[in-house]
């Protein structure tokens, strides 16, 4: 079947009408069955929204605000209906993954153990430094305050980049073991150096024109996520 663009958007539309209506049915189904309000949990891999299907976020985008606009509909989150509903039974899920041997071995062997050392170290020192960059302790002038945010928020980013479970994929699959071993030094190496910049300027010196320069290129190879905030961080 030939990929036809003016289809994209009428196709969008009644895919996402589609999909909150099943939603509707099947909360409607159980209340009937129950007499009771019930909660839709839908989690999906991330990755099939844009990777897989080009048009995915568009798609999502267009269920959500369908969802608003249903008066019978509410959306939530699993964290808010835990502290409303207060659940007495604690079932236990085996663990396990959609991965090759329904486990975790794709992402954790001796082949990859070695990445998960660089990145929990990275995320240490990362909510070490975020703690003294919220504390109220510290005083900067509105230069070094700009600068300062600017090279948490590329920190951040990198680290975000790091976290990425494809690395790790990649390395077992040995289809691109080469290329995700090599990102994931460049991006622990950009992670650490910024985090450097950033100390020096917590101790209130002024970087060197080569340590500006390279922000600028961290930004300019990695500048995704624009809306990026560190108080993120805080809250883990």
């Amino acid at each position: 079947q030939l990929y036809d663009v003016e289809k994209i958007e009428d196709r969008i539309e009644n895919q996402a009408t589609h999909f909150v209506g099943l939603i509707q049915s099947v909360l409607e189904k159980n209340f009937t069955t129950t007499g009771k309000e019930g909660i839709l949990c839908a989690p999906y891999d991330a990755e099939l929204f844009g990777h897989w299907w080009f048009e995915g976020p568009r798609f999502l985008k267009k269920v959500l605000q369908k969802l608003e606009r249903e008066t019978t509909l509410q959306l939530t989150t699993a964290s808010e209906e835990l502290d409303k509903r207060k659940p007495r039974d604690v079932i236990a899920l085996p663990e396990g993954s959609w991965g090759e041997g329904n486990n975790h071995q794709v992402w954790l062997s001796d082949k990859t153990a070695w990445t998960w050392k660089l990145v929990y170290e990275c995320e240490r020192k990362f909510r070490e430094i975020l703690s003294l960059y919220f504390s109220p302790m510290e005083e900067h002038s509105e230069s070094e305050g700009e600068l300062l945010r600017n090279i948490l928020e590329q920190a951040a980013r990198e680290l975000l980049i790091l976290e990425a479970s494809d690395w790790q994929f990649l390395i077992s699959q040995k289809s691109a073991k080469d290329y995700a071993e090599r990102r994931i030094l460049e991006h622990t190496s950009s992670f650490q150096q910024l985090i450097a910049f950033a100390g020096k300027i917590l101790r209130h010196l002024p970087l060197e024109t080569q340590e500006l320069s390279f922000l600028e290129t961290c930004k300019l190879k990695d500048g995704l996520f624009e809306q990026i905030d560190l108080r993120w961080w805080m809250k883990m």
